[in-house]
């Protein structure tokens, strides 16, 4: 493997991994998503009401934030599809605080789901305040579903994908090196960059011809070819076929 290979394969192993944390985060958010639009607990019983039936209790009632946190994952995915490294720490930062905050909430419905409910029995009673509607509620009554275990699990995942970005964030490539033209030395197999090409053309070297290696090169100019024909003296001198040229025929 060259010494220009290297460069070219971390670079390739970085891009890969910035395609799966972006994937994964996109996953993440989107399963905060669904489980927000999904019902968490089914409420079969209130003090003092008749359901006739079962009233549904669903995530934007149980756990209201997790919406909210689902948006600023994308948009913070969106940042780090363009940002340049720094930005990329402080916004993985920001998705492992995201994610952790999308535990909680989704934790505190799990745990309290009483208290999760309030807001239904609240619009199905008309009895306002947290205290009131928990002593409207048995415990009993209150059947949770999977979809807040599905909401802790969004935010373990972007937790735990926000603390890789911090990780190997100085390791993906920037977004505008897919759009920069690169050159390679001819000798070294090295690349070259825009500084060091202008610097070449400052010294009349032109960083396009590659050349043979030996510093020799070529000179087509017709008019050297012509100041070769005279000699130390100035004077012309004859041609290896012994016959004059143009000037001194017209001599």
């Amino acid at each position: 493997m060259t010494v220009a290979e290297t460069p070219a394969r971390d670079e390739r192993a970085g891009a890969r991994t910035k395609r799966v944390l972006l994937l994964g985060l996109a996953l993440g958010c989107g399963l905060a998503v669904l489980a927000w639009s999904q019902p968490w607990f089914h409420l079969t019983e209130v003090a003092g009401t008749h359901l006739g039936g079962e009233a549904e209790a669903r995530g934007d009632v149980a756990a209201p934030p997790l919406m909210a946190l689902a948006l600023a994952g994308l948009a913070a995915l969106a940042g780090l599809a363009l940002a340049g490294v720094i930005l990329r720490w402080v916004l993985g930062a920001l998705v492992v605080v995201i994610g952790g905050t999308a535990i909680a909430t989704s934790a505190l419905a799990i745990a309290d789901p009483v208290r999760a409910v309030s807001r239904l029995v609240t619009d199905l009673t008309g009895v306002a305040g947290s205290t009131s509607t928990t002593d409207l509620v048995d415990p009993a009554g209150v059947v949770a579903t999977p979809w807040p275990w599905v909401g802790v699990l969004s935010g373990v995942l972007l937790a735990a994908l926000g603390a890789a970005v911090v990780v190997t964030a100085g390791r993906w490539p920037s977004s505008g090196r897919r759009f920069e033209t690169r050159f390679v030395e001819a000798d070294t197999g090295l690349p070259v960059d825009s500084v060091e090409r202008w610097d070449a053309l400052s010294s009349g070297d032109d960083p396009t011809w590659a050349g043979d290696g030996t510093g020799d090169e070529q000179d087509d100019d017709p008019d050297d070819e012509r100041d070769d024909d005279r000699g130390a003296d100035g004077e012309k001198t004859a041609r290896p076929n012994g016959r004059p040229d143009a000037d001194e025929r017209n001599d």
